[in-house]
């Protein structure tokens, strides 16, 4: 079990998070906020490449700084972006990875070949990666952050620039990967996490503002949210008083989900999703 204690990072006069409480076990977390709210910062503490300036993280109750590099042998981190040598193949990649971190030959000779199948992989592991896709690469990129068959798994930004069906595929081997091990996925993009993640933890103002499944964030703002068709001559001044979290263009109009606390006439009740909390809780960072 990882333990966020009252955790508080400072850079300067400058504090990027304020008192992060957070406890996690095996499961998909996902870090949800816009770029700039602290997101990296949390996992850069996490995997140790900065330390806390108020609180501690503690491993099955013990402070990760005590542990040293028994405790960073349980991480696997993949950063928004890992160098690789294009000339190499996925194969000879991951021995060179797995060197480094001090896993045996025999380790990894046993373990490669059984990552490459998991991030589907297998059939491509003599191919140079400069022929590779940006998914393909991803992919090789969770193959590394795995050597060594970490407890704790931290991405950062993963399917930034991915098409939606490496995304899909992405989304698959993290479920698979979740069922023995904490994986925590940074992302701005709700989409990439709302189906998989047993837990959202969104970051606002420093702070945690939520961390919880997704039908009770989504609870929040139950009765808020709308759908109406709004006439092309309606339009300004409707988005002048509404916020709208999405809108499809019709024949003479346009097609509006929205959130609101009063009541509009001719608007119909819609359940809530992540994405409408997202927008509405980030609404100014959005907006800007």
């Amino acid at each position: 079990m990882l333990t966020i204690d009252h955790v508080t990072k400072s850079y300067g006069s400058f504090t990027a998070l304020e008192d992060i409480q957070l406890t996690l076990s095996p499961g998909v977390y996902g870090l949800l906020a816009p770029n700039g709210a602290g997101k990296t910062t949390l996992m850069q503490m996490i995997v140790t490449l900065t330390r806390p300036t108020v609180g501690e993280i503690l491993w099955d109750g013990v402070p990760i700084e005590a542990l040293g590099s028994e405790y960073r042998a349980r991480v696997g981190y993949l950063p928004q972006q890992f160098g690789f040598y294009k000339q190499y193949n996925p194969e000879q990649f991951l021995h060179y990875i797995g060197t480094l971190k001090g896993i045996s030959k025999a380790q990894l000779r046993e373990q490669i070949p059984t990552l490459l199948e998991e991030v589907a992989l297998f059939d491509v592991r003599k191919k140079k990666m400069k022929q590779f896709s940006g998914g393909m690469i991803q992919r090789v990129g969770i193959a590394q952050a795995l050597l060594g068959q970490p407890d704790i798994l931290v991405l950062d930004e993963p399917t930034a620039g991915l098409d939606p069906k490496e995304r899909a595929r992405f989304r698959s081997i993290l479920t698979k990967l979740a069922r023995n091990r904490i994986v925590l996925i940074s992302t701005h993009i709700v989409s990439d996490i709302e189906s998989i993640a047993n837990e959202i933890i969104m970051i606002q103002n420093k702070r945690i503002r939520y961390a919880h499944t997704v039908p009770h964030i989504c609870q929040s703002l139950q009765g808020q949210v709308f759908e109406m068709f709004v006439p092309d001559d309606r339009y300004l001044s409707f988005a002048s008083e509404h916020l709208i979290v999405s809108e499809r263009q019709q024949t003479g109009g346009m097609d509006i989900r929205f959130i609101t606390t009063h009541p509009v006439q001719g608007a119909q009740e819609v359940p809530p999703q992540l994405e409408d909390v997202f927008l509405f809780e980030y609404r100014d960072e959005v907006e800007r």
